[in-house]
């Protein structure tokens, strides 16, 4: 790990490569180094710095440091000898923080991520991002672009789970800035399910099905559904109509939001990638950023529209 001079971050992650497939014209040279954020670089010094008082180690996940914390009743010597953590003394681990810390502190009782789900994740992150197939098996080390063909079968369903958590973010900020409001009242919240009522804002706007607490024709949004300025206050005549009108959003929404994605991966399928060189073709990788920035714009107008909707 290394800070270079001109202020970015470095990992390289030592990893066991297949043989180079020489006349394999689908083998890939994968890379070892990375590049990584500020925040995981400190991460993980600190994490060297803390794992050092139970002796030095050429591993970055120490055996040494492992007793130490678990105390296990039974110890392996090969792995003592090696100074490292195997895979079943981190599925240990991980086991223990499920139990004291997701279930035991917060009382979450969910499936596991697993470590193996947390790169699949990062694929289809990156996928969505537009990033093309050469650069995710180099960084991911697939040897044949071809291996991350089956992350693609996934990709709704990363994406709707990312709209969730949009959705919810939304709406947590909209009580957050309702918050600061004298009038407002937090236990109303808690005790009512309701978000805040127009009588909390001095500057409100009629619109559709609700209010604006911002001049609607300075509006750069042009739907009330997707500006975080919106307040969705329907009458109770117009409560079913107004659900109608973000429900029906939110569908169309849903339908854009697919018809994108399989469009990402047809232009990803069919992007010209050269693997002696490592050149990507460059319209294709523009019309790939293009498609995954316009996907980005629908997942967070139906993130917005949805957390109206959870209101």
């Amino acid at each position: 790990m290394s800070k270079r001079d001109d202020s970015t971050y470095w990992l390289t992650l030592p990893r066991s490569k297949q043989k180079n497939q020489a006349n394999d014209p689908r083998f890939v040279e994968v890379t070892d180094t990375v590049q990584i954020n500020k925040e995981i670089y400190d991460l993980v010094k600190e994490f060297i710095y803390l794992s050092k008082q139970y002796g030095k180690s050429n591993f970055l996940c120490p055996y040494t440091t492992y007793v130490a914390l678990t105390k296990p009743r039974f110890t392996n010597d090969y792995h003592l000898a090696e100074d490292r953590m195997s895979k079943r003394n981190y599925r240990t681990l991980l086991d223990q923080f499920y139990k004291d810390i997701i279930v035991g502190k917060y009382g979450f009782y969910g499936d596991k991520v697993l470590p193996g789900d947390t790169r699949h994740l990062a694929f289809c992150n990156m996928m969505l991002q537009g990033w093309n197939m050469l650069s995710i098996a180099r960084m991911g080390g697939h040897t044949s672009i071809r291996t991350q063909m089956h992350y693609h079968a996934h990709l709704d369903y990363f994406a709707e789970s990312w709209v969730y958590n949009l959705s919810q973010r939304y709406r947590l900020d909209r009580i957050n800035r309702a918050a600061t409001i004298p009038t407002f009242s937090v236990r109303k919240v808690l005790a009512k399910q309701e978000l805040f009522q127009p009588a909390d804002f001095e500057q409100r706007y009629e619109v559709d099905h609700g209010f604006c607490t911002y001049n609607p024709s300075l509006c750069e949004t042009g739907d009330c559904r997707f500006c975080e300025h919106y307040l969705f206050s329907p009458g109770t005549e117009s409560h079913e109509e107004a659900i109608r009108w973000l429900t029906n959003s939110s569908n169309e929404l849903q339908r854009r939001m697919r018809e994108q994605i399989d469009y990402l991966k047809e232009i990803s399928k069919h992007i010209y990638y050269d693997v002696f060189t490592l050149e990507v073709q460059k319209t294709g990788q523009e019309r790939l950023l293009n498609a995954a920035n316009q996907l980005r714009r629908i997942m967070e107008q139906k993130a917005m529209g949805d957390s109206y909707l959870e209101e």
